[in-house]
C-alpha cells in the first residue's frame, strides 16, 4: 500500500509540471502574436495620416479658391446696407445726446477749454459700464451747478437783509403794563363788531401806505366789508375817531375818480405813532405798530365800558372797588344794552354856496316874492316834521277824601306790611350786593378749584353707589369713566372724568382729602393689568365723610 501511495504521488507531480510548460508556452505564444500586431497597426496609422494630410491640403486649396471669388464679386457689386439693431441705434442716440449736455455742462462751470478737436474720429462702441459712468459724471455735475446757485443766493440774501432784532424790542409788546392777559372781561357785541371794523381798516390802510397809494373811504369801506363780512359807513369811522382819535388824519381832497373829479374823504395813518427805523430812516408801517395800535383801540374800548359800569355801581351803591381788581362785571349790568358810541366829527366836503335848501319850505321862502299870494299862504301853513307840538297838561285826579273806616284799617295794615317786606328786602339786597362783589373780584384759579371740589363731591355719590350695585371693589376704568360721563350733573366728557379720578387717586398727603388719617389707605387706586387700568375701591370710606372733607376744603378756600 505504501509502494503504491509514493508512486502516486510522483506521478501527480510529473504531471503537474507538464501543465505548467504548456501554460508558459500558450503565454509566449500569445506575447508574439500582439507584438506582430502592433507593428501592423502602426502602419495603417501612418498610412492613415497621409491621407488626412492630403485631404487637408485640397481644403485648403478650395477656401483659397472660394475667397479669391468672394472678393472679386465685392468689388464689382455696390456694398449692401448694414443691418443695425434698435439696441444700437438707441445706444448711438444717447451717446450723441449726452456729449451735448457735457458741451452745455463745461460752458456753464466754466471749464477748461476742450482739446483740439481731431479730424478724424472713428465710432467706439458704448458698452452699459461706460454710459453708467457718463451718467453719473452727468448727476455729480448738476449738483455742483444747484450748490453753486444756492451759495450764491445766499450771499445775496445775507448782504440785502437788514440786522436782526434783539428779543427785547421784538416782543416789547408782550411786556405791556397796561394789558391784562388774565383778565375775564367781555365786551358787548357792538363793541366787539367795531373792535373787528378797526382791524380791518388797520390792515387796509397798512397796505396801501407802503404801496405809497392813497386810501380813499370807498376803498376802505370795499375792503372791510371784504374782511369782516358786515357792513361799514361813515358812522363806523366816526365812532372808530372818537375811540382813538391819534390813529388816523382825515381830510377832503378833489380826486378824479371814475370820470369825475369829487371831492373824496382820505384816510392816513398819524406818522407820529409810528416809529422810525434805525437802518433806513425811514418810517414803515410795520406788523409791530399795527398790534400796537390794535391793543391801545382795545384798552381804550374797555375803558369805555369800565367808566359806564362804575357809574353803574355808583348808583346801586358800590364805590370802594377800584377798577383794577374788577375781573367780572356785575351781575345786574347790561352789557349788551350799553348805550352807543358817540361820533366825532368827520371833515365834510365843501359845498357850493349858491346852494343852501335842504327842505322845500326853504326853497319857498326863496322864491315867494316870485309866487302869487295864494302860494304865499299856503307857505304860511305848511306843517314842519321837527317842530314841537305844545303838550297838553291832564289834569290829576284827587284822592277820594271820604274813606270807610274799614278800608282805614286795610290801609293801616297794608303800611305795616309793607315796613316788614321793606326790612326783609333790605337785607335781602344786601346779601345779594355782598354776592356780587365777590364774583366781580373773585379770582380765576379759586373759582377753578371750587368747581373741581364740587365735581369730587358729584363723583364720591357715583362710584360709590355705582361699586354697589356691581358688586366689585376693581372695575375697568373705562367702563367707570363711560359710566360717569353719562350720570354726573355737570355734564363732564369721558377724559374730564378720568382725569378727575387720577387726581383722587393720586391725592397727595398735606390736602387729605381722600385718605385716611389713622390708617394712611387712600380711597382709590390705579392698578394697571397687561395694559388694562383698573380702578380699585376701599369700601371702609363712607359717603358722609368724604363729603365733609370735600366740604372742608371748599370752605377753606372761601376764607383764604
Amino acid at each position: 500500500m505504501s509502494q503504491a501511495r509514493v508512486t502516486d504521488f510522483f506521478a501527480t507531480r510529473k504531471r503537474n509540471r507538464f501543465n505548467q510548460d504548456e501554460i508558459l508556452l500558450n503565454k509566449q505564444k500569445k506575447s508574439h502574436q500582439l507584438v506582430e500586431s502592433s507593428d501592423s497597426k502602426s502602419d495603417e496609422i501612418a498610412q492613415i495620416k497621409e491621407k488626412l494630410a492630403q485631404v487637408a491640403a485640397s481644403s485648403e486649396r478650395c477656401l483659397r479658391s472660394r475667397t479669391k471669388l468672394e472678393n472679386d464679386k465685392k468689388e464689382e457689386a455696390p456694398p449692401a446696407p448694414v443691418k443695425r439693431s434698435k439696441k444700437k441705434e438707441q445706444l448711438e442716440a444717447l451717446k450723441v445726446k449726452m456729449n451735448r449736455l457735457d458741451e452745455k455742462i463745461s460752458k456753464v462751470v466754466h471749464q477748461e477749454p476742450e482739446t483740439e478737436k481731431t479730424e478724424t474720429k472713428e465710432k467706439k462702441k458704448l458698452n452699459k459700464a461706460e454710459l453708467k459712468q457718463k451718467i453719473e459724471q452727468f448727476n455729480k455735475n448738476l449738483l455742483q451747478i444747484q450748490q453753486n446757485e444756492e451759495k450764491a443766493e445766499a450771499k445775496t440774501e445775507i448782504k440785502d437783509s437788514e440786522k436782526p432784532i434783539p428779543a427785547y424790542e421784538k416782543f416789547k409788546d408782550l411786556a405791556d403794563e397796561h394789558l391784562d392777559p388774565t383778565t375775564t372781561l367781555t365786551l358787548p357785541k357792538s363793541y366787539s363788531l367795531l373792535l373787528d371794523s378797526f382791524k380791518g381798516s388797520d390792515t387796509i390802510v397798512k397796505f396801501l401806505f407802503n404801496r405809497d397809494e392813497i386810501c380813499t373811504f370807498l376803498k376802505l369801506k370795499m375792503g372791510i366789508q371784504n374782511i369782516t363780512k358786515h357792513t361799514f359807513n361813515l358812522k363806523h369811522l366816526a365812532q372808530i375817531k372818537h375811540v382813538y382819535q391819534e390813529a388816523y388824519l382825515y381830510k377832503q381832497e378833489k380826486i378824479f375818480i371814475d370820470f369825475k373829479n369829487d371831492y373824496h374823504l382820505i384816510i392816513s395813518p398819524n406818522m407820529d405813532e409810528i416809529e422810525t427805523n434805525k437802518d433806513t430812516n425811514l418810517k414803515q408801517f410795520t406788523p409791530m405798530v399795527l398790534l400796537k395800535r390794535l391793543k391801545k383801540f382795545k384798552l381804550n374800548l374797555f375803558s369805555i365800558v369800565k367808566r359806564l359800569h362804575q357809574e353803574f355801581l355808583n348808583s346801586i351803591g358800590i364805590t370802594d372797588i377800584p377798577l383794577e381788581n374788577i375781573k367780572r362785571w356785575h351781575q345786574k349790568f347790561d352789557l349788551e344794552n350799553l348805550p352807543e358810541i358817540s361820533e366825532s366829527e368827520l371833515p365834510k366836503a365843501p359845498v357850493d354856496q349858491s346852494i343852501k335848501c335842504k327842505t322845500g319850505k326853504e326853497l319857498l321862502n326863496i322864491a315867494k316874492d316870485i309866487y302869487s299870494s295864494r302860494v304865499q299862504d299856503a307857505i304860511k301853513n305848511t306843517i314842519v316834521p321837527n317842530e314841537e307840538k305844545p303838550v297838553i297838561e291832564k289834569p290829576k285826579k284827587e284822592p277820594d277824601v271820604a274813606l270807610n273806616p274799614d278800608q282805614k284799617v286795610i290801609n293801616k295794615l297794608k303800611e305795616k306790611k309793607e315796613t316788614t317786606y321793606n326790612a326783609l328786602l333790605d337785607k335781602i339786597r344786601a346779601k345779594e350786593k355782598q354776592k356780587a362783589l365777590e364774583n366781580m373780584i373773585i379770582n380765576n384759579d379759586k373759582e377753578k378749584m371750587t368747581t373741581k371740589y364740587n365735581s369730587y363731591k358729584d363723583l364720591i355719590r357715583f362710584l360709590l353707589f355705582f361699586y354697589q350695585s356691581e358688586k366689585k371693589s376693581t372695575l375697568e376704568m373705562d367702563k367707570v369713566c363711560k359710566k360717569a360721563a353719562d350720570s354726573t350733573k355737570g355734564g363732564l366728557n369721558e377724559l374730564e372724568c378720568r382725569e378727575l379720578i387720577a387726581e383722587m387717586s393720586n391725592d397727595s398727603k398735606d390736602v387729605n382729602m381722600f385718605i385716611n388719617a389713622e390708617s394712611g389707605k387712600k380711597w382709590l387706586n390705579i392698578i394697571r393689568v397687561r395694559n388694562v387700568q383698573y380702578l380699585q375701591m376701599d369700601k371702609n370710606f363712607h359717603l358722609n365723610d368724604l363729603n365733609s372733607m370735600a366740604d372742608k376744603a371748599i370752605e377753606a378756600l372761601k376764607s383764604s
